[in-house]
């Protein structure tokens, strides 16, 4: 995944994990989607998902705030784990 964005949804650069990846969402009763810390406010040049078809994110706590609190606002739960020091 390339990148996550409150407008865009979830996006990608190449298109066929775009295409394996929608074809992997048909399949699934609820759409959860891991995001790297360092994806949030990206944007890929396909998107795979948008937001309405996601149930739920699961972030670091090092995720920017303030696109996290723009997709909590369009109603997703988002859950900011945190991140243990090595």
């Amino acid at each position: 995944m390339w990148g996550l964005s409150p407008d865009s949804g979830a996006s990608d650069v190449d298109p066929d994990e775009v295409e394996m990846r929608q074809a992997l969402m048909r399949h699934c009763l609820n759409v959860i989607i891991l995001v790297d810390s360092r994806k949030w406010g990206e944007t890929g040049l396909f998107t795979f998902a948008r937001l309405a078809q996601v149930e739920r994110v699961i972030t670091s706590d090092l995720a920017p705030p303030e696109p996290v609190k723009a997709v909590r606002t369009l109603g997703l739960r988002v859950d900011c784990v945190p991140v243990l020091a090595a």
